[in-house]
């Protein structure tokens, strides 16, 4: 179906990689309060801790120095920003 060559690829959003909610001063962003409000989302999950990259940065900075091209750490969030 697809090229032998054919490449895949992934992207996730800040808020499904981060987690970390009212941290260091954050602010909830638009997809908190969402998800926070009730009945909102079927099950009630939320992504304050998400895949926790807020906490294991390092972790994830190591993957990149695997080597594997397809492996990439943006570090680049709307918290970043103030009031952003």
């Amino acid at each position: 179906m697809f090229p032998a060559n054919f490449l895949w690829c992934v992207s996730t959003s800040a808020y499904q990689v981060e987690g970390a909610i009212n941290e260091d001063g954050w602010d909830a962003s638009i997809w908190d309060t969402f998800t926070h409000a009730e009945g909102k989302i079927q099950d009630g999950t939320t992504g304050d801790v998400a895949c926790d990259h807020y906490h294991r940065y390092v972790e994830d900075i190591q993957l990149k120095k695997t080597g594997d091209p397809y492996i990439q750490v943006f570090d680049f969030v709307a918290e970043d920003i103030p009031q952003g």
